[in-house]
């Protein structure tokens, strides 16, 4: 009987050995796979960010390219008109013309580009400082109508990764008409 005794004591001594490394090798492959999976959890994480960060950049730049653009509507607005003030003295006194009020287009272009550099050297909140090389590109100007054609360089406040552009170009394109007033 101490034989037999012996015998199952050996028998509860070795299944509870293998219960305790079945315990081990669970909880081991448990840690293993936890680990894995927040590893997985941080990669995702991060490219998430990045991917916002990116879109908070883009927007950003998309927002400033509209803002640069209208400040450049604005002051071709403002040069366009000033140009309409310039009369044809004589045209308009001699009555030479059929127009109501006739333009001299000389005058008016100069008056053009000074309304320009003069924007250009104001330190106001309307000229946007991400605006350079503002230039008249296109102008027409017939009888009592001017067409003004501008461009300029806009610089985005963000690069995105990966990509090479740092400059806008924006054009604006402004017509004005001089008429006497009923």
């Amino acid at each position: 009987m101490a034989v037999k005794l012996v015998g199952v004591v050996e028998d509860l001594v070795q299944s509870r050995t293998h219960v305790r490394t079945k315990r081990w090798r669970s909880c081991r492959e448990a840690l293993s796979s936890e680990f894995h999976e927040r590893g997985s959890i941080s990669i995702l994480t991060i490219g998430l960010f990045l991917v916002t960060v990116s879109t908070l950049f883009l927007v950003t730049d998309i927002a400033s390219i509209i803002v640069a653009k209208r400040s450049l509507v604005h002051v071709t607005e403002a040069a366009a008109m000033r140009a309409t003030h310039q009369l044809d003295m004589g045209a308009y006194y001699q009555g030479r013309k059929n127009v109501a009020i006739p333009i001299d287009c000389a005058t008016a272009f100069s008056s053009i580009n000074e309304e320009l550099d003069e924007w250009i050297s104001t330190s106001s909140q309307l000229r946007r400082e991400e605006l350079h090389r503002v230039a008249v590109v296109g102008f027409s100007c017939e009888d009592n109508r001017i067409l003004l054609m501008t461009s300029a360089l806009a610089t985005l406040p963000f690069r995105l990764p990966g990509s090479s552009i740092s400059n806008v170009e924006i054009h604006a394109t402004v017509a004005a008409e001089s008429n006497r007033s009923q």
